[in-house]
């Protein structure tokens, strides 16, 4: 599988009809056997980048993104594509795959065809480019140390998908985390207190991971309630 994943930029004001035109028009449009609209999503209010829109289109394959940019192009999806552009300043597109380890295991048919209908989620959204050279080891540490935290020593911030940039879809070496935050008392924690000092110790997973991984965007989202893997 294959996510096509993209940070819009928005004009100010412009949200709203961007949601509007997302979830009526292209979640249909995009909506097939070989690809799906997966994932909507903002920044939360108090998020350095507020006026963005996070959306994620899962193709089966590349012969699926293959046929999904002619119908951009020039097809059914060009004048929906079209408004949407216009509705932003900028946008950061990237082409992803998933690690071995992605705890979602995603398949285009688990995914809604039509908007869904649930509470919002809120989740740490991380682009991590590992140290140079030491990618391999960053996905060997995931693996086998990340993956074996509990949600307990994860202090309710729990890994749901984990993919990679792949060449020539965006920086390359890049991981890209989206982590759900289980509680409110999770994202209190995450934003309003010190990370325990015991958590970062020699040992630790955020001790050892420095070696392979030592800078990382990260971005606190709200999921749409209609977002179909919300």
């Amino acid at each position: 599988m294959i996510l096509l994943h993209q940070v819009h930029s928005l004009r100010p004001g412009a949200g709203p009809e961007f949601e509007e035109v997302t979830r009526d028009q292209l979640l249909p449009l995009t909506a097939s056997g070989t690809s799906r609209f997966a994932f909507y999503a903002v920044p939360t209010g108090a998020a350095l980048h507020q006026d963005e829109v996070i959306t994620m289109i899962a193709l089966e394959d590349g012969n699926a993104l293959g046929r999904f940019s002619d119908r951009v192009r020039g097809g059914d999806l060009t004048n929906t594509v079209g408004r949407l552009a216009t509705l932003r300043t900028d946008v950061a597109t990237r082409l992803l795959k998933p690690l071995d380890y992605d705890p979602s295991q995603l398949r285009i048919e688990d995914i809604p065809s039509a908007p869904s209908h649930k509470p919002s989620v809120s989740y740490m959204h991380d682009f991590v480019p590992p140290v140079i050279g030491q990618n391999r080891a960053y996905v060997d540490m995931m693996r086998e140390h990340y993956m074996a935290l509990t949600e307990t020593e994860l202090s309710g911030v729990v890994l749901r998908y984990s993919w990679e940039t792949v060449w020539g879809g965006g920086p390359v070496p890049e991981m890209f985390n989206l982590s759900e935050i289980r509680s409110p008392t999770a994202l209190l924690q995450l934003v309003g207190k010190e990370i325990p000092g015991e958590y970062k110790q020699i040992g630790s997973w955020m001790w050892d991971a420095l070696s392979v991984r030592d800078r990382w965007t990260t971005r606190l989202l709200r999921s749409a309630t209609w977002s179909p893997i919300a």
